[in-house]
């Protein structure tokens, strides 16, 4: 009785409220069985947290296990009354009352609505981690519910439209502490109706799935009645394991068939497959869901190393297995895209004048500080397609993009999604405000407008408000565009007019100084340009007298040059000097030569110098570009070579007698050069854009290897070189050479191709080995340059950090890679440095003449020997072993240190034999003085 009153008086000391909460306590308290004791296993290793479970939304008023038992497990309880404050064991109740739970006081008003959703983000820096709620509930990697994800992609949205379902599960982080008791886990799935099969399709009644489902698991499922939205919450209980897959069944069986539209980035694809297909697999297994790439030949080639373009993965499964495939899809890519590497190709180039510039404050302040590099292509010249034509009364005109000038956007992958969408949002303006109109100006007066010679593109747009598009060089058209708002077009057109006239112009016709020429005038005149220009003779005239000159370019068109002067006596004294140049260049100097271009580079690296030595002849060679198979053999005389001085007067009769001999002496020994030669034939192989860096270097290896006698295969990877041949569909790589050499090579290169196909299967590999930390920076190099050369040399990925080194790429590549790195650390392991205290004086001695003596040694056991600079070493002595001893010579080397750095052994052997010829040295330089009457 005493204890009552005790109890009693107490309560009488509380206030109503208080008394009231000790009475919803006294209610709520529930008897104790074996069942409710916690182990104290489960204390040591507690159940799953929800730091390793998929990402959840808990919401207010459910009960956690260590709050409520099933109905069996209350059924075996006895009746036992213990107070809420005073437990069994002798210590206080450690779990305080829940006032805000909704089912406790349900008059307190509606439960606390849950934080929004985190908005959707772009592809992350590094796998999603785990991230608190503000409920408590995380993400992570629940092993069958999810993998970790904290950003969900633009792909997140089934193609249905359907929401994404909702996984629930108890907290054990929240504000209050809570007990999981063991086999008593609770998690649930929200999903949506449009997530579930009709009830008319089912072949059994919910409950019925239910049951059987409940009956061949460990855990209990139970619906809950629908939400808001009509959303339904499948919520079970018991052992982990077991809960989740009886969800999982919950969800595979009355869940509706799920299609979901994940993009990537292409260059993720490989790594979503893994190694014959093991990543990909590995992930339908552990979902249930079906998940499909578009096949290598179905992607756009182009777009592999362009991160704006992307590829669909598609996922077909229930609610359930379809969310935790594209999260664990999601993982993969924000572990491989930290950085991207965007071309927005969909940008009309006539807006790129107003997004660049100093007056472009939003794309300026976006790359500052940042790891972001914008780059927009100058335009001030049409090459794909002329500007379009206004539509009149001021109307915006619409321009076409020209995906031959994209915009590239390249660095971190949130930084580079603001620059596009700081792009888009100004061009959006631009489309709006931007008209065009067309005016006619003489083609030599364009380059004095905007361009080298002109205004700069940007002091144009600043001083007018406009840009300027011109013409191509090879287009015969005087139209120029001028771009800008309605309202200060006009100011545009009159500056291109002010720029256009403020120049003097004068033309001299050089075919009418040479009117009879055998071969005709017009060729004659077009000889004579080429073989002035290739000798920059017309740049030396401009420099001289101040002008530009415009050369025609056309094989059939006008022969006039134009000169343009601001002083128009510059432009007559240059008009003058070229009519003598001309002069002194009659058709007798020169005699063209039909070659086959294959020839032309070989012509231009072995005979070129040949044949102006021994006959004074020069070779103009046309360039790479141009196809034409005809050379120009022009007599110089023996003065012939970079020092040659252009005549100016016409040459003597004995004069044209020793042109004629000199040119045919010349073009036998061109023919000689190049006869017996097999037919040149072409080919041409089909391959994926992404090995066309790997041909190429294949190729030129290939190539470097061959005799020094045989002529190289011409190679273009890429597409073919003629512009006949452009308009058919684009091969990858060309091979062009006589027959034999280019079938072989064509056939080296098939298998090489081939075998990149294979490897390309095996990127997933990787392995991982330790090596020291303190040579890490040698494996390294200098910015990185000695692991870019292994990286290109075995065709892998090699990362480096805490003395550790991990190698990506196809098995054998990565265990030869590997190799190599371990006999380069037991090198660099067993390498010894000795700094020797020489007297500089001895330098001279130890070096030897030219450096005889050190490179001996060095050559001898595969050391360094560094040399300090000093002005006592004779100047090419020092010069010599400095040279040798540059890549390693530490910059505070003393002016008496010799370092010999190497292998242990022979650092110690050319140690030794240093110091034995210092003391043979040494022995023999002594001196003494001895004084003589004068």
């Amino acid at each position: 009785m005493a204890s009552e009153s005790t109890v009693d008086g107490a309560a009488s000391d509380l206030t109503p409220a208080q008394q009231l909460m000790q009475k919803h306590e006294a209610e709520q308290a529930h008897k104790v069985t074996v069942e409710d004791v916690v182990d104290e296993e489960d204390i040591a290793h507690p159940p799953p947290s929800a730091s390793t479970l998929p990402s959840t939304t808990q919401p207010s008023g459910v009960s956690t296990p260590a709050e409520a038992l099933s109905a069996k497990a209350a059924g075996k309880q006895k009746a036992v009354d213990t107070p809420s404050d005073t437990p069994a064991t002798g210590k206080k109740a450690d779990v305080p009352l829940d006032t805000k739970s909704e089912e406790s006081f349900p008059a307190l008003g509606p439960a606390k609505p849950s934080a929004p959703a985190a908005p959707a983000s772009l592809w992350g820096k590094k796998p999603a981690s785990v991230v608190k709620a503000t409920n408590g509930a995380v993400n992570g990697n629940a092993n069958g519910l999810g993998a970790p994800s904290n950003t969900s992609s633009r792909a997140s949205t089934p193609v249905s439209g359907n929401l994404t379902p909702s996984i629930t599960i108890p907290s054990q982080r929240g504000p209050k502490a809570q007990l999981n008791l063991p086999g008593k886990h609770s998690e649930r799935i929200h999903m949506h109706p449009s997530q579930l099969t009709p009830r008319n399709q089912l072949k059994k009644p919910v409950q019925d799935v239910l049951r059987d489902i409940n009956k061949r698991s460990k855990a209990q499922v139970e619906m809950k009645p629908a939400g808001p939205g009509g959303v339904i919450v499948f919520e079970g209980s018991g052992p982990v394991d077991a809960v989740r897959q009886a969800l999982k069944d919950v969800a595979k069986e009355l869940g509706s068939k799920q299609s979901v539209k994940v993009p990537i980035p292409p260059s993720v694809r490989p790594y979503i497959i893994g190694r014959q297909g093991a990543t990909i697999q590995g992930i339908s297994k552990r979902t249930g869901a079906q998940i499909r790439l578009p096949k290598t030949e179905e992607l756009d080639a182009q777009a592999e190393d362009d991160d704006s373009a992307t590829i669909d993965v598609l996922i077909e499964g229930d609610a359930v297995a379809a969310e935790m495939a594209r999260r664990e899809i999601d993982a993969i890519v924000n572990e491989r895209t930290s950085t991207v590497n965007m071309k927005l190709k969909d940008i009309p180039a006539e807006y790129y004048p107003f997004l660049v510039g100093p007056q472009n404050k939003g794309l300026n302040a976006l790359e500052k500080g940042r790891d972001l590099r914008v780059q927009i292509p100058q335009y001030h010249r049409w090459n794909e397609q002329a500007p379009p034509q206004a539509l009149g009364n001021g109307q915006p005109t619409d321009f076409a993009p020209q995906a031959g000038y994209p915009i590239q956007i390249a660095g971190d992958r949130h930084a580079a999604a603001e620059a596009r969408a700081e792009i888009e949002r100004q061009v959006k303006q631009l489309r709006q405000q931007l008209t065009t109109e067309q005016t006619m100006v003489e083609r030599g007066r364009h380059q004095f407008i905007v361009g080298e010679q002109g205004a700069s593109l940007q002091d144009f747009l600043a001083e007018t408000g406009c840009s300027i598009i011109l013409p191509p060089d090879s287009e015969d058209s005087e139209v120029l565009t001028v771009v800008g708002p309605p309202d200060r077009i006009n100011a545009g057109i009159e500056k291109v007019i002010e720029l256009a006239s403020s120049m003097n112009m004068t033309t001299v016709d050089v075919a009418r100084q040479h009117a009879n020429a055998p071969l005709g005038a017009q060729t004659h005149a077009r000889n004579v340009s080429r073989y002035l220009q290739q000798r920059q003779a017309i740049a030396d005239l401009e420099r001289l007298h101040d002008t530009r000159i415009m050369v025609p370019t056309a094989v059939n068109g006008p022969t006039t040059w134009e000169i343009y002067s601001r002083d128009n006596r510059n432009g007559m004294r240059a008009r003058t000097d070229i009519m003598n140049l001309v002069n002194g260049h009659p058709p007798t100097r020169f005699a063209p030569m039909q070659v086959d271009p294959f020839y032309h580079e070989h012509l231009r690296q072995q005979a070129m110098q040949q044949v102006r030595d021994g006959h004074g002849v020069h070779l103009v060679i046309p360039d790479e570009s141009d196809e034409s198979p005809e050379i120009l053999l022009v007599y110089e005389g023996p003065t012939a070579g970079p020092d040659h001085e252009l005549p100016r007067r016409q040459p003597s009769p004995a004069e044209v007698q020793s042109f004629g001999k000199a040119l045919e002496a010349a073009q036998r020994e061109i023919m000689a050069m190049i006869s017996g030669q097999q037919d040149i034939v072409s080919r041409e192989v089909e391959a994926d854009r992404k090995f066309h860096d790997k041909i190429r270097r294949y190729l030129d290896r290939e190539q470097a290897a061959l005799p020094s006698d045989q002529i190289p295969v011409q190679t273009f990877v890429g597409g073919p070189r003629s512009q006949t041949a452009r308009k058919a569909p684009m091969p990858s790589v060309s091979l062009r050479g006589p027959s034999d050499a280019v079938d072989n090579l064509m056939q080296n290169l098939l298998a090489f191709i081939e075998q990149e196909k294979q490897d390309e299967l095996e990127r997933g590999f990787t392995l991982t080995f330790d090596f020291p930390q303190k040579f890490a920076n040698f494996l390294i190099g200098k910015k990185g340059e000695n692991i870019k050369k292994l990286r290109e040399e075995f065709d892998v990925d090699i990362q480096v950090n805490d003395g550790k080194v991990e190698i990506q790429g196809p098995e054998a590549k990565a265990n030869a890679c590997k190799s190599h790195i371990i006999a380069l650390g037991k090198k660099l392991e067993d390498e010894t440095t000795y700094v020797l205290k020489v007297k500089p004086q001895f330098h001279r001695d130890l070096i030897g003449q030219g450096g005889d003596t050190v490179k001996r040694l060095q050559d001898r056991y595969n050391v360094r020997i560094n040399f300090p600079r000093s002005r006592q070493v004779a100047e090419e002595d020092a010069t010599v072993a400095d040279a040798d001893a540059a890549p390693s010579r530490r910059s505070n080397q003393a002016p008496d240190e010799v370092i010999i750095k190497g292998p242990k052994r022979g650092a110690d052997e050319a140690r030794d034999e240093v110091l034995t010829l210092l003391q043979y040295y040494m022995d023999r330089s002594h001196s003494a003085t001895v004084s003589v009457a004068q």
